[in-house]
């Protein structure tokens, strides 16, 4: 509002009705004064004459008319002071409330200032927290690795209780060790052994066989399954490997016999693409067979070892083919080349060696002893020549079979009458279980991943268990 200082407004309006009170105190009962300023002044004194003289005019004025302009001037002195007042009211209201506006905004400005206060806390103590989270980062994984692997005990413990037993290949009260073991899928597998029989198991059907035949004259000690074709095939002592058609619309099973070796047919491996079959015997040989041919064909021989032959792998990108044999060695074929290249014998074992097992990433081979002090040996497969990175001293004894699981985390190893678990996601493998409940030594061991689910079959004289390890 546009409105003169409140000092002008009152001190005018107080000069106005000072000047009305005298002139009418001139008036009073008929008389005439005189009024007139001197030297800035008021003066007020009743002349001789019948008329008020105003200083500077020359115009005498009745009694009458002074009253008359009197009243107009107090008329709007009274209107003037009327307007002062609600002016004046007005301006304390406004004062009134810029007090108030001028309260809350310091209470607002006091209350901003205790919020920075606290957000500045709150980021210091943030950042104190996350420094504490970075250094706590290396022992929360540590807890964290170590709280894992301990439920993942429990579980497999609670689990070691319930696994599945099948007693298998058991004649006449008389026990006979399973050697041949070969996953169809996750319930389905296929047991040989030294009755000589070859038998299809379903663990949803247990304890009935779906089939068993004997088709060999001697043990059955290697069984390989191609689920491209439907065809399995088993190695024997009796120097031949066995064909057999799985599929429904072919109710006998057995197919025929390939022969071309003059010794016990002791491992069989198939080549990832499923073209190629090997065979490893006691008569020194490796042969490969053309599973595209009908009937299957043996195309090569490979000679490389002194002495028999005991285990064999196939690397997953189908580069290479590893051999183990009764020489201690272990000899790397290139498998672009036909025939098989020889390019790497390695020499560590002091004793046979029984078993061989790939990553799947082909970065490491592993391979199991066949005697005491010993050891499984770790094998660094990106070197130019392979090297052991590492030896698993826990393993004394002969260890007839390696796996590792889909997720290259657990070596799986049956050692004895248990199974030997390592960690092997770390430079330097760690023993984490021990998987316990054959009574006889575990000749065989398979894996097989399901989804979330990963399965392993072991077999011993005249038992099968099937595990789920997906916990271990």
């Amino acid at each position: 509002l546009d409105t003169p200082p409140i000092n002008e407004m009152t001190g005018g309006c107080a000069a106005l009705v000072l000047l009305l009170c005298l002139v009418l105190c001139c008036c009073v009962n008929g008389e005439k004064g005189y009024v007139g300023l001197v030297e800035g002044n008021l003066v007020l004194e009743p002349p001789a004459g019948g008329s008020v003289l105003v200083e500077g005019s020359n115009y005498a004025l009745d009694r009458q008319a002074i009253w008359t302009e009197l009243s107009a001037v107090s008329a709007a002195s009274g209107d003037l002071a009327d307007r002062c007042d609600a002016q004046s009211s007005q301006l304390s209201a406004m004062l009134v409330a810029l007090d108030s506006l001028i309260f809350h905004v310091g209470t607002l400005t006091e209350a901003n200032a205790q919020l920075e206060s606290r957000l500045s806390s709150a980021l210091t103590a943030n950042d104190i927290l996350f420094q504490n989270v970075l250094g706590m980062e290396g022992s929360l994984e540590l807890a964290m690795s170590s709280f894992a692997e301990e439920t993942r005990g429990w579980a497999c413990q609670s689990f070691d209780e319930q696994a599945k037993s099948f007693v298998t290949h058991k004649l006449g009260g008389q026990s006979y060790a399973v050697f041949g073991l070969a996953m169809m899928d996750c319930f389905r597998f296929v047991t040989g052994a030294n009755d000589n029989f070859v038998q299809q198991w379903d663990t949803r059907l247990y304890p009935e066989s779906q089939w068993q035949q004997v088709k060999h004259s001697n043990y059955v000690v290697a069984i390989a399954y191609d689920e491209s074709r439907d065809l399995l095939f088993s190695g024997s002592f009796d120097h031949s490997i066995g064909v057999w058609n799985m599929s429904e619309s072919h109710p006998n099973k057995f197919d025929y016999q390939l022969f071309g070796h003059t010794n016990y047919v002791w491992a069989l491996a198939l080549t990832q693409n499923r073209s190629l079959l090997f065979s490893a015997s006691y008569d020194g040989t490796i042969r490969s067979w053309d599973l595209s041919s009908d009937p299957i064909e043996s195309i090569h021989e490979l000679v490389d070892h002194d002495a028999a032959l005991i285990s064999l792998a196939v690397s997953f990108d189908d580069r290479y083919l590893f051999s183990g044999g009764q020489d201690t060695n272990i000899v790397v074929f290139d498998l672009s080349t036909a025939p098989p290249t020889a390019i790497h014998t390695l020499e560590d074992h002091t004793t046979p060696v029984y078993s061989l097992a790939v990553s799947h990433s082909n970065d490491r081979l592993f391979s199991g002893p066949g005697g005491a002090n010993d050891g499984i040996r770790v094998w660094d497969l990106t070197a130019a020549t392979p090297a052991v990175v590492f030896t698993l001293s826990e393993a004394t004894a002969i260890v007839y079979a390696l796996a590792v699981n889909s997720a290259d985390t657990r070596l799986f190893a049956a050692w004895s009458n248990d199974v030997y678990v390592w960690d092997i996601t770390q430079h330097t493998p760690v023993l984490v279980r021990t998987l316990t409940g054959h009574s006889t030594a575990i000749t065989g061991l398979a894996l097989c991943k399901n989804g979330d689910e990963e399965t392993m079959v072991t077999t011993s004289a005249s038992l099968v268990r099937v595990w789920s390890v997906a916990c271990v």
